[in-house]
């Protein structure tokens, strides 16, 4: 630390550059707004669980949000997440329906 900032790609890094610390991240910053806000319970990874399972309702492309989560296959997204999709097989067949039969 204290160094020249390395520009490591990060979206939150350190004055240097460098990744967060998650633990004082979260009782400095998180914790205080959340509980503001009403939300004693509210955790980042619950967050993410949410971010991700309202991209996969709204249609996103597993794959993308795979990516957006950084998951290493989209098999871990699906396996994951797949609890928000029970009306897929449906859509699916909805889709094929109108493009064979109008």
């Amino acid at each position: 630390m204290g160094g020249r900032y390395a520009d490591n790609g990060l979206i939150f890094a350190n004055k240097d550059g460098e990744p967060l610390n998650y633990t004082m991240t979260v009782r400095r910053h998180f914790k205080p707004v959340v509980r503001a806000l009403g939300f004693d319970t509210l955790t980042p990874y619950g967050l993410r669980h949410t971010c991700a399972s309202i991209l996969m309702k709204a249609g996103t492309p597993p794959h993308v949000v795979s990516e957006t989560l950084g998951h290493a296959n989209v098999k871990i997204t699906l396996d994951t997440y797949s609890h928000v999709l029970p009306g897929m097989q449906e859509t699916a067949r909805d889709a094929m329906q109108k493009i064979f039969f109008g």
